[in-house]
Protein backbone atom coordinates (compact mmCIF):
# COMPACT_ATOMS: atom_id res chain seq x y z
CA UNK A 1 0.00 0.00 0.00
CA UNK A 2 1.58 3.42 -1.08
CA UNK A 3 1.48 6.04 1.86
CA UNK A 4 -0.26 8.31 -0.57
CA UNK A 5 -3.55 6.25 -0.83
CA UNK A 6 -2.77 4.93 2.86
CA UNK A 7 -3.05 8.59 3.45
CA UNK A 8 -5.78 9.55 1.60
CA UNK A 9 -7.86 6.36 2.72
CA UNK A 10 -6.86 6.57 6.66
CA UNK A 11 -8.59 10.31 6.09
CA UNK A 12 -11.87 9.46 4.04
CA UNK A 13 -12.28 6.67 6.76
CA UNK A 14 -11.93 9.36 9.39
CA UNK A 15 -14.36 11.65 7.57
CA UNK A 16 -17.10 8.82 7.01
CA UNK A 17 -17.07 7.79 10.75
CA UNK A 18 -17.21 11.39 12.12
CA UNK A 19 -20.28 11.66 9.66
CA UNK A 20 -21.89 8.23 10.09
CA UNK A 21 -21.20 9.22 14.09
CA UNK A 22 -22.79 12.27 14.15
CA UNK A 23 -25.78 11.28 11.71
CA UNK A 24 -26.67 8.51 14.14
CA UNK A 25 -26.99 11.11 17.35
CA UNK A 26 -28.52 13.63 15.73
CA UNK A 27 -31.38 11.00 14.13
CA UNK A 28 -31.65 9.35 17.74
CA UNK A 29 -31.76 12.40 19.45
CA UNK A 30 -34.58 14.14 16.55
CA UNK A 31 -36.38 10.54 17.08
CA UNK A 32 -35.96 10.90 20.91
CA UNK A 33 -37.50 14.03 21.03
CA UNK A 34 -40.39 13.27 18.35
CA UNK A 35 -41.63 10.34 19.94
CA UNK A 36 -41.92 12.54 23.35
CA UNK A 37 -43.55 15.29 21.16
CA UNK A 38 -45.67 12.99 19.86
CA UNK A 39 -46.80 11.35 23.21
CA UNK A 40 -47.38 14.21 25.28
CA UNK A 41 -49.10 16.02 22.34
CA UNK A 42 -51.41 12.54 22.78
CA UNK A 43 -51.60 13.34 26.61
CA UNK A 44 -53.08 17.25 26.03
CA UNK A 45 -55.41 15.70 23.68
CA UNK A 46 -57.02 13.10 25.82
CA UNK A 47 -56.42 15.77 28.56
CA UNK A 48 -58.87 17.71 26.72
CA UNK A 49 -61.60 14.97 25.99
CA UNK A 50 -61.89 14.19 29.82
CA UNK A 51 -61.78 17.73 31.03
CA UNK A 52 -65.29 18.08 29.49
CA UNK A 53 -66.01 14.50 30.53
CA UNK A 54 -65.17 14.55 34.43
CA UNK A 55 -67.00 16.94 37.06
CA UNK A 56 -64.23 18.11 39.60
CA UNK A 57 -67.68 18.81 42.29
CA UNK A 58 -68.64 14.92 42.05
CA UNK A 59 -65.97 13.66 44.35
CA UNK A 60 -67.78 10.68 45.15
CA UNK A 61 -67.83 8.92 41.41
CA UNK A 62 -64.37 10.93 40.18
CA UNK A 63 -62.08 8.06 41.48
CA UNK A 64 -64.76 5.10 39.58
CA UNK A 65 -64.82 7.37 37.10
CA UNK A 66 -60.81 8.06 36.42
CA UNK A 67 -60.43 4.37 37.11
CA UNK A 68 -62.70 3.20 34.25
CA UNK A 69 -61.41 5.96 32.12
CA UNK A 70 -57.82 4.75 32.45
CA UNK A 71 -58.47 1.74 30.48
CA UNK A 72 -59.58 3.09 27.40
CA UNK A 73 -56.93 6.24 27.34
CA UNK A 74 -54.24 3.57 28.47
CA UNK A 75 -52.28 6.66 30.88
CA UNK A 76 -52.48 7.46 34.39
CA UNK A 77 -55.19 10.13 35.70
CA UNK A 78 -54.81 12.27 38.60
CA UNK A 79 -57.41 14.84 39.12
CA UNK A 80 -56.46 17.46 41.42
CA UNK A 81 -57.72 20.61 43.30
CA UNK A 82 -56.58 24.02 42.86
CA UNK A 83 -55.32 24.02 46.41
CA UNK A 84 -53.05 20.82 45.13
CA UNK A 85 -54.99 18.34 47.20
CA UNK A 86 -55.75 15.25 45.18
CA UNK A 87 -59.25 14.28 44.13
CA UNK A 88 -58.74 11.62 42.42
CA UNK A 89 -56.23 8.80 41.35
CA UNK A 90 -56.55 6.26 38.49
CA UNK A 91 -53.12 3.92 39.82
CA UNK A 92 -53.37 5.44 43.92
CA UNK A 93 -55.37 5.76 46.48
CA UNK A 94 -56.07 9.86 46.59
CA UNK A 95 -56.37 10.12 50.26
CA UNK A 96 -52.66 8.50 50.57
CA UNK A 97 -51.44 11.00 47.92
CA UNK A 98 -49.31 14.19 49.16
CA UNK A 99 -49.92 17.35 47.84
CA UNK A 100 -49.34 18.02 44.11
CA UNK A 101 -49.45 21.56 44.46
CA UNK A 102 -45.67 22.10 44.16
CA UNK A 103 -45.23 19.98 41.00
CA UNK A 104 -44.46 21.69 38.29
CA UNK A 105 -46.76 20.66 35.57
CA UNK A 106 -49.49 21.36 38.16
CA UNK A 107 -48.44 24.77 39.20
CA UNK A 108 -47.92 25.60 35.30
CA UNK A 109 -51.88 24.56 34.78
CA UNK A 110 -52.69 26.38 37.39
CA UNK A 111 -51.30 29.21 35.71
CA UNK A 112 -53.77 29.26 33.20
CA UNK A 113 -50.84 27.33 30.41
CA UNK A 114 -50.48 23.91 29.36
CA UNK A 115 -48.04 21.89 32.58
CA UNK A 116 -45.82 19.41 31.16
CA UNK A 117 -42.58 18.06 32.70
CA UNK A 118 -40.45 14.44 32.54
CA UNK A 119 -39.26 13.23 35.10
CA UNK A 120 -38.73 10.29 37.80
CA UNK A 121 -42.10 8.90 39.66
CA UNK A 122 -41.47 8.37 43.14
CA UNK A 123 -44.77 7.02 43.26
CA UNK A 124 -44.00 4.56 40.67
CA UNK A 125 -40.40 4.50 40.76
CA UNK A 126 -40.22 5.14 36.81
CA UNK A 127 -39.79 7.98 34.05
CA UNK A 128 -42.78 9.36 33.54
CA UNK A 129 -44.29 11.99 31.43
CA UNK A 130 -46.92 14.50 32.56
CA UNK A 131 -48.90 17.10 30.77
CA UNK A 132 -51.74 18.71 32.66
CA UNK A 133 -54.24 21.07 31.81
CA UNK A 134 -56.37 23.41 34.05
CA UNK A 135 -60.22 22.99 34.68
CA UNK A 136 -62.53 26.30 34.56
CA UNK A 137 -65.96 26.68 35.56
CA UNK A 138 -66.73 30.22 34.44
CA UNK A 139 -63.19 31.23 33.64
CA UNK A 140 -62.07 30.57 37.12
CA UNK A 141 -59.13 27.30 37.71
CA UNK A 142 -61.59 25.20 40.15
CA UNK A 143 -58.19 22.12 39.56
CA UNK A 144 -56.18 20.67 37.47
CA UNK A 145 -56.61 17.15 35.24
CA UNK A 146 -52.88 15.76 34.71
CA UNK A 147 -51.67 12.45 32.86
CA UNK A 148 -49.10 10.72 32.47
CA UNK A 149 -47.26 7.81 30.76
CA UNK A 150 -44.39 5.85 31.83
CA UNK A 151 -40.65 6.38 29.18
CA UNK A 152 -40.60 3.09 29.10
CA UNK A 153 -42.12 2.36 25.69
CA UNK A 154 -40.33 5.81 24.22
CA UNK A 155 -37.71 4.06 25.73
CA UNK A 156 -37.56 0.87 23.82
CA UNK A 157 -38.78 1.88 20.55
CA UNK A 158 -35.71 4.26 20.78
CA UNK A 159 -33.50 1.71 21.84
CA UNK A 160 -35.05 -0.49 18.76
CA UNK A 161 -34.31 2.61 16.16
CA UNK A 162 -31.15 3.14 17.74
CA UNK A 163 -30.15 -0.43 16.59
CA UNK A 164 -31.74 -0.28 13.62
CA UNK A 165 -29.97 3.41 13.16
CA UNK A 166 -26.67 1.55 14.28
CA UNK A 167 -27.02 -1.40 11.50
CA UNK A 168 -27.72 1.30 8.77
CA UNK A 169 -24.76 3.20 10.21
CA UNK A 170 -22.25 -0.15 10.02
CA UNK A 171 -23.30 -1.06 6.55
CA UNK A 172 -23.23 2.36 5.37
CA UNK A 173 -19.63 2.41 7.03
CA UNK A 174 -19.03 -1.07 5.03
CA UNK A 175 -19.86 -0.21 1.68
CA UNK A 176 -18.25 3.87 2.60
CA UNK A 177 -14.95 1.82 3.20
CA UNK A 178 -15.43 -0.19 -0.41
CA UNK A 179 -16.56 2.68 -2.09
CA UNK A 180 -13.57 4.94 -0.27
CA UNK A 181 -11.22 2.19 -1.56
CA UNK A 182 -12.29 2.14 -5.04
CA UNK A 183 -12.04 5.49 -5.21
CA UNK A 184 -8.68 6.07 -3.36
CA UNK A 185 -7.34 3.51 -5.63
CA UNK A 186 -8.81 5.33 -8.74
CA UNK A 187 -6.83 8.51 -7.50
CA UNK A 188 -3.24 6.43 -5.95
CA UNK A 189 -3.49 4.19 -9.47
CA UNK A 190 -2.58 6.86 -11.92
CA UNK A 191 0.05 8.53 -9.15
CA UNK A 192 1.54 4.75 -8.76
CA UNK A 193 2.14 4.76 -12.56
CA UNK A 194 3.54 8.16 -12.42
CA UNK A 195 5.73 6.74 -9.77
CA UNK A 196 6.62 3.70 -11.69
CA UNK A 197 7.44 5.67 -15.36
CA UNK A 198 9.47 8.89 -13.29
CA UNK A 199 11.81 5.35 -11.57
CA UNK A 200 11.62 4.09 -15.08
CA UNK A 201 12.84 7.36 -16.26
CA UNK A 202 15.84 7.88 -14.39
CA UNK A 203 17.16 3.99 -15.30
CA UNK A 204 16.86 6.11 -19.22
CA UNK A 205 13.75 3.37 -20.13
CA UNK A 206 11.69 5.39 -22.29
CA UNK A 207 10.10 2.39 -23.86
CA UNK A 208 6.68 3.09 -21.74
CA UNK A 209 3.96 5.77 -21.90
CA UNK A 210 1.61 6.68 -19.28
CA UNK A 211 -1.75 5.67 -19.71
CA UNK A 212 -4.28 8.65 -19.98
CA UNK A 213 -7.71 7.86 -17.76
CA UNK A 214 -9.40 10.78 -17.12
CA UNK A 215 -9.36 14.16 -18.52
CA UNK A 216 -8.75 16.06 -15.18
CA UNK A 217 -6.09 17.36 -13.67
CA UNK A 218 -4.07 14.00 -12.85
CA UNK A 219 -5.18 13.32 -16.74
CA UNK A 220 -2.89 16.23 -17.89
CA UNK A 221 -0.48 15.64 -15.46
CA UNK A 222 -0.07 12.27 -17.43
CA UNK A 223 -0.23 14.01 -20.78
CA UNK A 224 2.61 16.72 -19.66
CA UNK A 225 4.75 13.77 -18.02
CA UNK A 226 4.27 12.01 -21.35
CA UNK A 227 5.50 14.86 -23.51
CA UNK A 228 8.33 16.07 -21.20
CA UNK A 229 9.84 12.17 -21.39
CA UNK A 230 9.33 12.60 -25.14
CA UNK A 231 11.24 15.75 -25.41
CA UNK A 232 13.41 14.36 -22.80
CA UNK A 233 14.17 11.33 -24.78
CA UNK A 234 14.78 13.30 -27.80
CA UNK A 235 16.95 15.51 -26.17
CA UNK A 236 19.25 12.74 -24.48
CA UNK A 237 19.51 11.01 -27.50
CA UNK A 238 20.69 13.96 -29.33
CA UNK A 239 23.41 14.65 -26.48
CA UNK A 240 24.02 11.08 -27.10
CA UNK A 241 24.71 11.30 -30.74
CA UNK A 242 26.64 14.35 -30.18
CA UNK A 243 28.85 12.85 -27.54
CA UNK A 244 29.61 9.93 -30.26
CA UNK A 245 30.76 12.16 -32.58
CA UNK A 246 32.48 14.11 -30.15
CA UNK A 247 34.09 10.84 -29.07
CA UNK A 248 34.33 9.44 -32.20
CA UNK A 249 36.38 12.57 -33.65
CA UNK A 250 39.04 12.73 -30.34
CA UNK A 251 39.23 8.41 -30.79
CA UNK A 252 40.14 9.00 -34.34
CA UNK A 253 42.68 11.71 -34.01
CA UNK A 254 46.24 11.24 -34.44
CA UNK A 255 47.02 13.85 -31.40
CA UNK A 256 46.34 12.72 -28.06
CA UNK A 257 43.62 14.33 -26.05
CA UNK A 258 43.30 14.18 -22.48
CA UNK A 259 40.26 15.80 -21.07
CA UNK A 260 40.37 16.39 -16.89
CA UNK A 261 37.37 18.38 -14.84
CA UNK A 262 37.92 21.29 -12.29
CA UNK A 263 39.16 18.47 -9.70
CA UNK A 264 42.05 16.79 -11.47
CA UNK A 265 40.10 13.88 -12.74
CA UNK A 266 40.04 12.59 -16.33
CA UNK A 267 37.64 13.00 -18.07
CA UNK A 268 38.25 11.36 -21.34
CA UNK A 269 41.15 10.08 -23.14
CA UNK A 270 41.74 9.11 -26.59
CA UNK A 271 44.02 5.80 -27.97
CA UNK A 272 46.79 8.51 -29.74
CA UNK A 273 47.03 9.60 -26.10
CA UNK A 274 47.61 6.01 -24.41
CA UNK A 275 50.32 4.85 -27.63
CA UNK A 276 52.07 8.13 -26.51
CA UNK A 277 52.26 8.31 -22.80
CA UNK A 278 52.11 5.42 -20.60
CA UNK A 279 49.37 4.57 -18.21
CA UNK A 280 49.27 2.83 -14.19
CA UNK A 281 45.69 1.82 -14.56
CA UNK A 282 43.22 0.75 -16.82
CA UNK A 283 40.65 2.28 -15.60
CA UNK A 284 41.48 5.76 -14.96
CA UNK A 285 37.87 7.82 -15.59
CA UNK A 286 36.90 9.64 -12.42
CA UNK A 287 40.65 9.12 -11.35
CA UNK A 288 42.85 11.86 -10.74
CA UNK A 289 45.61 12.59 -13.55
CA UNK A 290 48.70 12.40 -11.66
CA UNK A 291 47.96 8.58 -10.30
CA UNK A 292 47.06 7.92 -14.07
CA UNK A 293 49.97 9.08 -16.35
CA UNK A 294 52.64 7.67 -15.12
CA UNK A 295 55.02 11.29 -16.70
CA UNK A 296 55.78 13.45 -13.78
CA UNK A 297 56.91 16.19 -16.68
CA UNK A 298 53.48 16.10 -18.09
CA UNK A 299 51.46 15.85 -14.92
CA UNK A 300 53.60 19.11 -14.04
CA UNK A 301 52.09 20.52 -16.92
CA UNK A 302 48.74 19.74 -16.65
CA UNK A 303 48.36 20.79 -12.79
CA UNK A 304 50.35 24.09 -13.90
CA UNK A 305 47.24 24.33 -16.02
CA UNK A 306 45.01 23.72 -14.03
CA UNK A 307 46.04 25.83 -11.34
CA UNK A 308 46.71 28.76 -13.35
CA UNK A 309 44.06 29.05 -15.75
CA UNK A 310 45.63 29.69 -18.22
CA UNK A 311 47.01 28.42 -21.88
CA UNK A 312 50.22 26.70 -22.04
CA UNK A 313 52.63 25.20 -25.05
CA UNK A 314 55.84 23.19 -24.13
CA UNK A 315 58.20 20.49 -25.84
CA UNK A 316 59.14 17.20 -24.25
CA UNK A 317 60.88 13.89 -25.11
CA UNK A 318 60.23 10.59 -23.63
CA UNK A 319 61.07 6.98 -23.99
CA UNK A 320 58.42 5.09 -25.33
CA UNK A 321 60.27 2.70 -26.15
CA UNK A 322 62.67 4.78 -28.22
CA UNK A 323 63.00 8.51 -27.82
CA UNK A 324 60.01 10.87 -29.03
CA UNK A 325 59.39 14.26 -29.05
CA UNK A 326 55.76 15.63 -28.00
CA UNK A 327 54.31 18.78 -28.11
CA UNK A 328 51.58 19.49 -25.48
CA UNK A 329 49.00 22.38 -25.59
CA UNK A 330 47.03 22.71 -22.69
CA UNK A 331 43.74 25.21 -22.43
CA UNK A 332 41.40 25.65 -19.80
CA UNK A 333 37.57 25.41 -20.45
CA UNK A 334 34.96 28.07 -18.70
CA UNK A 335 31.45 27.56 -18.52
CA UNK A 336 30.83 31.16 -17.47
CA UNK A 337 32.93 34.38 -17.21
CA UNK A 338 35.71 32.74 -14.51
CA UNK A 339 34.00 29.30 -13.63
CA UNK A 340 36.23 26.40 -14.01
CA UNK A 341 35.46 23.35 -15.53
CA UNK A 342 38.38 21.61 -16.33
CA UNK A 343 41.42 21.69 -18.84
CA UNK A 344 42.03 20.13 -22.09
CA UNK A 345 45.54 18.47 -23.01
CA UNK A 346 46.30 17.92 -26.67
CA UNK A 347 49.68 15.48 -27.07
CA UNK A 348 51.61 16.13 -30.76
CA UNK A 349 53.50 13.34 -31.98
CA UNK A 350 56.50 15.59 -33.46
CA UNK A 351 58.98 12.65 -33.49
CA UNK A 352 58.72 12.46 -37.27
CA UNK A 353 59.02 16.57 -37.86
CA UNK A 354 62.15 16.69 -35.86
CA UNK A 355 63.46 13.35 -37.95
CA UNK A 356 62.96 15.24 -41.17
CA UNK A 357 64.83 18.56 -39.31
CA UNK A 358 67.35 16.24 -38.75
CA UNK A 359 67.38 14.52 -42.42
CA UNK A 360 67.40 17.71 -44.04
CA UNK A 361 70.12 19.09 -42.02
CA UNK A 362 72.19 16.02 -43.07
CA UNK A 363 71.07 16.61 -46.53
CA UNK A 364 72.21 19.83 -46.56
CA UNK A 365 75.67 19.08 -44.95
CA UNK A 366 76.12 15.58 -46.86
CA UNK A 367 75.06 17.88 -50.37
CA UNK A 368 77.53 20.40 -49.33
CA UNK A 369 80.21 18.24 -48.76
CA UNK A 370 79.33 16.14 -51.83
CA UNK A 371 79.73 18.81 -54.17
CA UNK A 372 82.63 20.71 -52.32
CA UNK A 373 84.92 17.57 -52.60
CA UNK A 374 84.43 17.76 -56.90
CA UNK A 375 84.30 21.86 -56.80
CA UNK A 376 87.66 21.70 -54.92
CA UNK A 377 89.35 19.27 -56.53
CA UNK A 378 88.57 20.91 -60.46
CA UNK A 379 90.05 24.19 -58.78
CA UNK A 380 93.03 22.92 -57.30
CA UNK A 381 93.75 21.22 -59.98
CA UNK A 382 93.19 24.10 -62.45
CA UNK A 383 95.10 26.30 -60.56
CA UNK A 384 98.17 23.50 -60.84
CA UNK A 385 97.84 23.87 -64.80
CA UNK A 386 97.51 27.75 -64.52
CA UNK A 387 101.10 27.71 -62.56
CA UNK A 388 102.91 26.53 -65.45
CA UNK A 389 102.16 22.67 -65.53
CA UNK A 390 99.62 23.51 -68.89
CA UNK A 391 103.04 23.05 -70.61
CA UNK A 392 104.16 20.06 -69.37
CA UNK A 393 102.18 17.55 -72.12
CA UNK A 394 101.75 14.53 -69.70
CA UNK A 395 101.11 16.39 -66.43
CA UNK A 396 98.69 18.07 -68.17
CA UNK A 397 96.53 15.34 -69.85
CA UNK A 398 96.81 13.43 -66.46
CA UNK A 399 95.46 16.42 -64.61
CA UNK A 400 92.15 17.29 -67.12
CA UNK A 401 91.04 13.61 -66.80
CA UNK A 402 91.07 14.49 -63.16
CA UNK A 403 88.88 17.75 -64.10
CA UNK A 404 86.89 15.57 -66.18
CA UNK A 405 86.18 12.92 -63.64
CA UNK A 406 85.32 15.36 -61.24
CA UNK A 407 83.31 17.38 -63.34
CA UNK A 408 81.28 14.31 -64.36
CA UNK A 409 80.95 13.04 -61.13
CA UNK A 410 79.34 16.64 -60.32
CA UNK A 411 77.21 16.50 -63.15
CA UNK A 412 75.69 13.29 -61.94
CA UNK A 413 75.34 14.27 -58.97
CA UNK A 414 73.14 18.01 -59.79
CA UNK A 415 71.35 15.29 -61.71
CA UNK A 416 70.36 12.62 -59.08
CA UNK A 417 69.53 15.95 -56.99
CA UNK A 418 66.91 16.96 -59.59
CA UNK A 419 65.38 13.46 -59.80
CA UNK A 420 65.25 12.98 -56.52
CA UNK A 421 63.24 16.36 -55.73
CA UNK A 422 61.24 15.66 -58.77
CA UNK A 423 59.78 12.30 -57.55
CA UNK A 424 59.61 13.68 -54.33
CA UNK A 425 57.93 16.56 -54.88
CA UNK A 426 55.52 14.35 -57.23
CA UNK A 427 56.69 16.76 -59.97
CA UNK A 428 57.72 13.80 -62.28
CA UNK A 429 55.10 12.76 -64.07
CA UNK A 430 54.38 9.20 -64.58
CA UNK A 431 53.02 7.28 -67.38
CA UNK A 432 51.43 4.20 -66.00
CA UNK A 433 50.87 1.01 -68.55
CA UNK A 434 50.97 -2.37 -69.00
CA UNK A 435 54.85 -3.71 -68.90
CA UNK A 436 56.17 -7.45 -69.66
CA UNK A 437 59.18 -7.34 -66.89
CA UNK A 438 61.59 -9.08 -69.45
CA UNK A 439 61.15 -6.07 -71.75
CA UNK A 440 62.77 -4.01 -69.08
CA UNK A 441 65.05 -6.39 -68.01
CA UNK A 442 66.62 -7.05 -71.38
CA UNK A 443 66.62 -2.95 -71.77
CA UNK A 444 68.72 -2.82 -68.42
CA UNK A 445 70.71 -5.44 -68.92
CA UNK A 446 71.96 -4.89 -72.83
CA UNK A 447 72.82 -0.73 -71.03
CA UNK A 448 75.32 -2.15 -68.77
CA UNK A 449 76.20 -5.34 -71.16
CA UNK A 450 79.96 -3.95 -71.72
CA UNK A 451 80.55 -3.43 -67.99
CA UNK A 452 79.39 -6.83 -67.14
CA UNK A 453 81.62 -8.31 -69.84
CA UNK A 454 84.69 -5.74 -68.71
CA UNK A 455 84.51 -7.82 -64.90
CA UNK A 456 83.77 -11.44 -66.73
CA UNK A 457 80.75 -11.66 -64.43
CA UNK A 458 78.07 -14.36 -65.11
CA UNK A 459 74.66 -13.00 -65.55
CA UNK A 460 71.65 -15.66 -65.73
CA UNK A 461 67.57 -14.09 -66.06
CA UNK A 462 64.87 -16.90 -65.13
CA UNK A 463 61.91 -15.31 -65.82
CA UNK A 464 58.73 -17.40 -66.24
CA UNK A 465 57.09 -17.63 -69.56
CA UNK A 466 53.43 -16.94 -68.24
CA UNK A 467 54.44 -14.37 -66.02
CA UNK A 468 51.65 -11.30 -65.77
CA UNK A 469 53.00 -7.77 -66.82
CA UNK A 470 53.63 -4.90 -64.24
CA UNK A 471 51.75 -1.37 -64.24
CA UNK A 472 54.43 0.77 -64.05
CA UNK A 473 56.34 3.71 -66.26
CA UNK A 474 58.63 2.40 -68.66
CA UNK A 475 61.30 4.86 -68.09
CA UNK A 476 61.22 4.81 -64.34
CA UNK A 477 61.17 1.28 -63.95
CA UNK A 478 64.46 1.37 -66.38
CA UNK A 479 65.86 3.65 -63.66
CA UNK A 480 65.39 1.34 -60.81
CA UNK A 481 67.25 -1.53 -62.35
CA UNK A 482 70.20 -0.01 -64.06
CA UNK A 483 70.81 1.46 -60.17
CA UNK A 484 70.19 -2.00 -58.73
CA UNK A 485 72.37 -3.75 -61.63
CA UNK A 486 75.19 -1.27 -61.51
CA UNK A 487 75.61 -1.61 -58.05
CA UNK A 488 75.49 -5.36 -58.40
CA UNK A 489 78.23 -4.62 -61.00
CA UNK A 490 80.17 -2.13 -58.86
CA UNK A 491 80.25 -4.04 -55.78
CA UNK A 492 80.70 -7.87 -57.32
CA UNK A 493 83.80 -9.55 -57.46
CA UNK A 494 85.85 -10.33 -60.92
CA UNK A 495 83.88 -13.35 -62.33
CA UNK A 496 81.23 -12.73 -60.18
CA UNK A 497 77.68 -13.91 -60.86
CA UNK A 498 74.36 -12.10 -61.13
CA UNK A 499 70.96 -13.62 -60.56
CA UNK A 500 67.50 -12.12 -61.78
CA UNK A 501 64.67 -13.96 -61.12
CA UNK A 502 61.10 -13.32 -61.21
CA UNK A 503 57.63 -14.56 -59.57
CA UNK A 504 53.97 -13.76 -58.77
CA UNK A 505 53.50 -13.72 -55.02
CA UNK A 506 49.96 -11.91 -54.17
CA UNK A 507 48.74 -8.58 -56.11
CA UNK A 508 52.21 -8.45 -57.01
CA UNK A 509 55.58 -9.52 -59.30
CA UNK A 510 58.65 -10.07 -57.37
CA UNK A 511 61.89 -9.54 -58.86
CA UNK A 512 65.29 -10.15 -57.07
CA UNK A 513 68.63 -9.26 -58.21
CA UNK A 514 71.17 -11.21 -56.61
CA UNK A 515 74.81 -10.63 -56.56
CA UNK A 516 77.92 -12.54 -55.35
CA UNK A 517 79.91 -8.70 -54.08
CA UNK A 518 81.14 -7.88 -50.68
CA UNK A 519 78.17 -7.45 -49.50
CA UNK A 520 76.41 -5.33 -46.71
CA UNK A 521 77.05 -5.41 -42.89
CA UNK A 522 73.67 -5.93 -40.49
CA UNK A 523 74.06 -2.55 -38.87
CA UNK A 524 73.97 -0.63 -42.35
CA UNK A 525 70.69 -2.20 -43.89
CA UNK A 526 68.24 -0.33 -42.20
CA UNK A 527 70.12 3.19 -43.80
CA UNK A 528 71.23 2.23 -47.15
CA UNK A 529 67.70 4.20 -49.17
CA UNK A 530 68.95 7.16 -47.14
CA UNK A 531 70.17 9.91 -49.27
CA UNK A 532 73.83 10.21 -49.62
CA UNK A 533 74.47 7.31 -47.47
CA UNK A 534 77.56 4.85 -48.39
CA UNK A 535 78.38 1.65 -46.65
CA UNK A 536 81.78 2.07 -47.80
CA UNK A 537 82.86 5.86 -48.75
CA UNK A 538 85.92 5.54 -50.37
CA UNK A 539 85.34 3.28 -52.49
CA UNK A 540 81.88 4.52 -53.31
CA UNK A 541 83.43 7.67 -54.42
CA UNK A 542 86.11 5.73 -56.24
CA UNK A 543 83.14 4.19 -58.68
CA UNK A 544 81.88 7.52 -58.73
CA UNK A 545 78.77 6.93 -56.73
CA UNK A 546 76.49 10.04 -55.62
CA UNK A 547 75.16 7.98 -52.37
CA UNK A 548 71.60 8.47 -54.24
CA UNK A 549 70.89 5.68 -56.35
CA UNK A 550 69.01 3.73 -53.77
CA UNK A 551 67.38 6.74 -52.51
CA UNK A 552 65.83 7.30 -55.74
CA UNK A 553 65.30 3.46 -56.25
CA UNK A 554 62.84 3.32 -53.03
CA UNK A 555 61.10 6.51 -54.16
CA UNK A 556 60.58 5.39 -57.40
CA UNK A 557 59.00 2.05 -56.19
CA UNK A 558 56.96 3.87 -54.11
CA UNK A 559 55.23 5.87 -56.65
CA UNK A 560 54.50 2.50 -58.46
CA UNK A 561 52.89 1.44 -54.95
CA UNK A 562 54.96 -1.17 -54.65
CA UNK A 563 58.09 -1.61 -51.81
CA UNK A 564 61.71 -2.98 -51.99
CA UNK A 565 63.53 -4.78 -49.63
CA UNK A 566 67.30 -6.31 -48.92
CA UNK A 567 68.93 -9.19 -47.78
CA UNK A 568 72.71 -9.48 -47.49
CA UNK A 569 75.47 -11.40 -45.55
CA UNK A 570 79.19 -9.87 -45.83
CA UNK A 571 81.29 -11.14 -47.92
CA UNK A 572 78.70 -13.32 -49.83
CA UNK A 573 76.47 -10.88 -51.61
CA UNK A 574 73.48 -9.08 -51.75
CA UNK A 575 69.68 -9.53 -52.94
CA UNK A 576 67.43 -6.54 -53.47
CA UNK A 577 63.88 -7.38 -53.93
CA UNK A 578 61.15 -5.22 -55.84
CA UNK A 579 57.74 -5.60 -55.20
CA UNK A 580 55.74 -4.26 -58.03
CA UNK A 581 51.65 -4.68 -59.03
CA UNK A 582 51.00 -6.67 -61.54
CA UNK A 583 48.36 -6.06 -64.12
CA UNK A 584 45.12 -8.45 -63.58
CA UNK A 585 42.77 -9.13 -66.40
Amino acid sequence: MSKIYRKLFLSYVLVVFICLGLIGIITSISLKNYYRDRLAHELKTNAILLQEILDINDTNKLQEMVQKLKKKINARITVIRNDGEVLADSDKDPDKMENHGNRPEIREALSNTLGQSIRFSNTLKIDMMYVAIPIKEKNVIKGVIRLALPLTEVKEKIVKINKIIAYSLFIGAIISLILGALIGRSFTAPLTEMRAFAKRIIKGDFSQKIRIRSKDEIGELGKILNEMAHQLKERINALIENKNKIEAIISNMKEGVVVIDGMGNIILLNSSFKELVELRAENYINRPFWEIIANNEINTILKRALNERTSFSKEISIFKPENRFIKIQTAPVFIKENELIGVVGVFHDITEIRRLERVREEFIANITHELKTPVTSIIGFLETLKNGVINNSKKRNEFLDIIYFHAKRLANLIEDILTLSKIESRKTEMNFRSIPIIDILEETCFLYRDKIKSKELGLRINIPENLPPVRGDFDQLITVFSNLLDNAIKFNKNKGKIIIEAKEENDFIKIDITDTGIGIPKEHISRIFERFYRVDKARSREFGGTGLGLAIVKHIVKAHQGKITVKSQRGKGSTFSIFLPKVTS
